[in-house]
């Protein structure tokens, strides 16, 4: 958890004294650090967020907050001082921060509001800051503290450092003091109009710290570092030389050895070395240099050096784009952009649709067959398959499907309607799908299990003959009830004898 440092050594050591209170945490995250012996901001810091997390059973979001808060009462300690310049900015710019600080100080910084505020209540700047205990002043003080803390939007060690540097929990309790006296008398507060619209502006201000002024100073000093980069310098004789063995081939750390430094130091000088000679020579001839390409040329220069033969670069073969391994586009329409399936031949070819194409085609009919107006999730869950699509990129359901095409519809050999019969051997039909003996459904008498069903209940569930019931009817005789092609419903004795009665009638018609 890294930490930006004050001025000097001791504004730091007083602001790491803060206890954890002053980070206002919730309830459940102070306990888990006070449990821990983690009192003190200072003492929260040593831990990293590794340490937070496994000993003290913190989630990574609980450490932000941690880390958030602490960045939110530094930067308010930063403001709190008239020269808040971390240590590391550059000694050049400093002159040019305590400039541009000083801007918001003049223009009304914190010791011009305690003055400020100290006036309008009747006391001057030195007595609020005093020790002195005396009520009217204790009430002025309290009253400052209230609205720097509730309009100024400060932290409590803040207000405290501002006030003569007393303690946050001197600045919490008074806090609440006030705060009490607000809620039970709402008039204290429009009273007050003038000194929280004051305390107002000490929070916009704080705000263009943070957002304007902060980065602004950090970009000025990447630009002065920028700059110095690229100043034109003079190479030590003794970095020249170590660049002349390194471009010999010599190793680094036979060249170490020369020169009583690391390895990895030769890097460092000779890198180094390289990058300076490319920014004097772009000086000196007003041009701009590439330090990468500098770098490679270098390397090669020394490979050449050492005895490698530098192997010319591999140039790679464009593979021809082919619409499949082995043809180039469909046998059959010639496409190359809907996908292959087989043999040469594309999805719409073969009437074969996946994946996205499969999809667009049903969508495209609105999730419903195109012959019986079934949904796409009704199909699924009745017959327990996904929509069929034709040839022609129709959409049938399984059961219409099975009506036109299958075993019903049986396309064989020469035959055209059925696999053994041309047409219907009663009503000479080829439209009607076939079903059973040279018959289509209709000359067969054929009826679905929901119509027997429907035919049944109609009936009453019993015989029409001798009103025997159903239940009792496949007791009986271990059948259901039997429907016949007039539409009468009968049990199995009686279903015979209407049986045995039309035979006997066909054969009396016979000559």
């Amino acid at each position: 958890m890294k930490l930006l440092s004050l001025q000097t050594k001791e504004k730091e050591n007083d602001f790491l004294k803060n206890r954890i209170e002053s980070l206002e945490l919730s309830k459940k995250l102070t306990n888990i650090l006070l449990d821990n012996n983690i009192r003190t901001i200072g003492g929260l810091i040593k831990r990293d967020d590794r340490k937070l997390k496994k000993e003290l059973g913190i989630s990574e979001n609980e450490v932000n907050i941690i880390e958030k808060k602490i960045d939110e009462l530094m930067l308010e300690a930063v403001v709190a001082s008239e020269k808040s310049i971390p240590d590391n900015f550059d000694q050049d710019t400093e002159s040019e921060v305590e400039e541009k600080t000083s801007i918001i100080i003049d223009a009304g910084g914190e010791d011009d509001i305690i003055e400020f505020f100290s006036k309008s209540l009747g006391a001057t700047k030195d007595e609020v800051e005093s020790s002195s205990r005396r009520q009217d002043l204790v009430k002025v003080r309290d009253l400052i503290i209230y609205l720097l803390r509730e309009y100024g939007e400060m932290s409590y060690p803040a207000i405290g450092r501002l006030l003569g540097g007393r303690d946050h929990t001197t600045v919490i309790h008074s806090y609440k003091k006030v705060a009490e006296n607000v809620r039970k008398s709402k008039n204290l507060e429009k009273d007050l109009v003038n000194l929280i619209s004051k305390a107002k502006e000490l929070k916009e201000r704080k705000s263009n710290i943070e957002k304007i002024l902060i980065p602004e100073i950090f970009d000025e000093i990447r630009k002065r570092k920028s700059k110095k980069e690229i100043e034109l310098r003079e190479i030590p004789e003794r970095n020249i030389k170590i660049l002349d063995l390194y471009r010999e081939g010599l190793t680094l750390e036979n060249i170490g050895r020369v020169f009583k430094i690391t390895r990895e130091r030769v890097r460092q000088v000779a890198e180094a070395t390289i990058k300076q000679i490319a920014i004097n020579e772009a000086i000196s001839k007003e041009i701009e240099v590439d330090t990468s390409i500098v770098f490679d040329e270098e390397k090669k220069r020394r490979k050449i050096a050492k005895g490698f033969e530098l192997k010319p670069p591999k140039i790679e073969k464009i593979k021809e784009q082919r619409w499949s391994r082995y043809y180039l586009s469909c046998k059959s329409c010639g496409t190359t952009t809907i996908p292959h399936v087989r043999h040469g031949l594309c999805e719409k070819c073969v009437g074969q649709f996946v994946g996205n194409t499969r999809e667009q085609i049903i969508s495209s009919h609105n999730n419903k067959c195109d012959s019986c107006g079934v949904f796409r999730h009704e199909a699924i869950t009745a017959y327990g398959r996904d929509f069929y699509i034709m040839k022609d990129q129709r959409v049938f359901c399984k059961k219409c499907f099975l009506s036109r095409t299958g075993r019903k519809l049986g396309g064989y050999k020469n035959y055209i309607w059925s696999r053994f019969h041309e047409k219907c051997q009663s009503c000479g039909t080829t439209s009607t799908p076939h079903f059973k003996k040279g018959l289509c459904i209709n000359c067969a008498s054929h009826i679905t299990n929901e119509e027997r069903e429907k035919i049944i209940n109609q009936h009453g569930n019993k015989c029409d003959n001798c009103f025997l019931s159903r239940n009792e009817a496949r007791k009986n005789f271990g059948r259901d009830l039997s429907i016949t092609k007039l539409g009468e419903v009968l049990c199995r004795k009686c279903f015979l004898s209407y049986a045995m009665i039309k035979m006997r009638s066909v054969k009396l018609k016979q000559p």
